[in-house]
């Protein structure tokens, strides 16, 4: 990763609508979150906190207005969630320019209702 100075960004599944596969996303998150302890330069975003905080949801409160953001399948995230997401990411690297190469776990609250 570009001698040690590189970034990374995990990004965790939102959970999904069936609980028969909530299990897998589970522990797909567990593991991402896992291989990040102790990496340098490698930030895991939290995608199951930000859209999925108390469990499954279609909508997702943005800028002050509610958005759907899943597909129909209730696993993946439709054109306006992956922007969401994509804005959130993006602000996180435009953030680590010049933050140290410590691991972080960035927490839901990064992105606020503000946007």
């Amino acid at each position: 990763m570009q001698n040690g100075r590189g970034r990374v960004f995990w990004l965790t599944l939102p959970l999904p609508r069936l609980p028969a596969r909530l299990a897998v996303s589970t522990v797909v998150n567990l593991a991402v979150q896992r291989a990040a302890v102790g990496l340098a330069g490698v930030t895991v975003v939290r995608l199951d906190q930000v859209f999925t905080p108390t469990g499954y949801s279609d909508v997702y409160r943005y800028r002050g207005r509610s958005v759907r953001v899943r597909e129909f399948d209730g696993i993946h995230l439709n054109v306006q969630g992956q922007a969401i997401a994509g804005e959130l990411v993006a602000k996180l690297i435009r953030r680590s320019h010049g933050a140290s190469d410590r691991n972080r776990l960035t927490a839901a609250s990064t992105l606020s209702d503000t946007g």
